[in-house]
């Protein structure tokens, strides 16, 4: 009796998520102590002072600290999250002073819940999570900032902690009685595509896909990372439809939608490397132009499409007196005829910055391109051509000077 009394004073007391939700406000009450609310330093401090402090409240069972280490960057998101909205910063504030350490927050989110992967659950780590998914989808109200974020780890804990088809499914169904709104139906849309019904999935996006593709990125890489090749492939075709509307509306600059269209091609490109398939890869290619100009061109021209290639920095005018000359050999060596584009365009260019070092540049570089249209047998092409040229540049007295001296204007 008495060994059994002891051993029942010794039993660990049950972990519930109420009791770490409750230390997490406990640990919150205490950090705010003394702060100053409207110091944007603040957020600096949620992740360097507050989640850190919760990581020493967390259990030494290693799979109960690390769900413990999750919810607690959860909340701390939910924290920092809060006092934005309610301190309502503008857009460059929010970049130089927030978004720094909201990323501190999420990557601590997304590595424990990838530590949690594939991990079977039983006894108080099942009964937590079961407690804990309504918490999860207070991510999905639609009135708090940092949407994108919390899509994120929204997906993210949802693939790889909440793994067990009856959660999904009644997630589901959480989600489809719920008031419709953008990052619902996303949400939703992505426990359809957890559970592979890519059809259903495609049905709920179908009405907001220009707004959906950033979300669609990471569940293309997902299935790319899982070398689910097939339905890469469909989900791939499905947004080659929207992707080269969608790159001309990024409200940024230029750079802003050169850095998606990155993301984009190299998503195709590594499912190019993985089937040796390479019909998307150069779809999507051809979709971004002219932001995937450099990507482009490199492809066509390391896969010897040279005519292709020349086309290309013809048509977007490419800064063409950059070629090197290793270039404008190996284009000789395939075809003579294919630099004579490049050559018009590096005249055309040389001849516009009317300084007299370009107008001998151009000089030499016309002469190379009668010898061309001669072997050609084309001289009369040749003579129009310089016809032309010289009523184009009959005020640039320099340039037409050098046109007299040569032998450039008689065949």
């Amino acid at each position: 009796m008495t060994m059994l009394s002891a051993k029942q004073v010794l039993k660990k007391p049950k972990a519930t998520f109420q009791e770490w939700r409750q230390t997490f406000e406990e640990q919150y009450t205490l950090f705010m102590q003394g702060r100053n609310e409207n110091d944007r330093s603040i957020y600096h401090e949620y992740y360097q002072y507050y989640y850190r402090a919760l990581v020493k409240k967390a259990p030494e069972h290693p799979l109960l600290y690390a769900l413990f280490c999750m919810y607690g960057a959860v909340h701390t998101f939910y924290k920092l999250s809060a006092q934005l909205q309610a301190q309502q910063l503008s857009t460059n504030i929010e970049e130089s002073f927030v978004y720094s350490h909201v990323y501190k927050i999420t990557n601590e989110i997304y590595a424990t819940a990838d530590s949690l992967k594939q991990t079977k659950y039983d006894g108080d780590a099942l009964s937590i999570i079961e407690d804990s998914i309504p918490y999860i989808r207070e991510l999905l109200h639609k009135d708090m900032p940092l949407q994108y974020e919390r899509i994120e780890i929204y997906r993210v804990i949802w693939q790889k902690v909440f793994t067990l088809e009856k959660w999904r499914k009644t997630e589901e169904s959480e989600l489809k009685a719920k008031h419709v709104s953008f990052i619902n139906n996303t949400a939703l849309s992505y426990l359809l595509f957890l559970q592979e019904k890519d059809g259903e999935a495609k049905e709920r996006l179908s009405d907001e896909t220009l707004q959906m593709i950033p979300y669609l990125i990471p569940w293309l890489n997902d299935l790319l990372h899982e070398k689910e090749t097939d339905r890469f492939a469909q989900w791939g075709s499905y947004i080659m439809a929207y992707i080269g509307d969608y790159v001309r509306t990024v409200p940024t600059t230029y750079q802003g939608s050169r850095n998606m269209v990155s993301m984009i091609v190299n998503l195709f490109q590594y499912y190019k490397d993985l089937t040796n398939d390479q019909t998307l890869y150069t779809e999507a290619l051809q979709t971004l132009l002219p932001y995937s100009f450099i990507e482009y061109s490199d492809f066509l021209y390391a896969s010897d499409q040279l005519k292709k290639w020349v086309e290309l920095q013809v048509l977007l005018q490419y800064d063409s007196i950059k070629y090197d000359e290793q270039t404008i050999e190996a284009l000789k060596q395939k075809d003579e005829k294919l630099v004579i584009p490049l050559y018009h365009q590096m005249i055309s260019k040389l001849i516009y910055e009317k300084k007299k070092s370009s107008y001998q540049e151009a000089y030499i570089y016309l002469q190379e391109l009668k010898r061309l249209y001669l072997q050609m047998n084309r001289s009369l092409l040749w003579e129009h051509y310089m016809e032309e040229l010289a009523i184009k540049t009959k005020k640039q007295r320099a340039f037409q000077q050098l046109l007299e001296k040569g032998d450039l204007l008689n065949v």
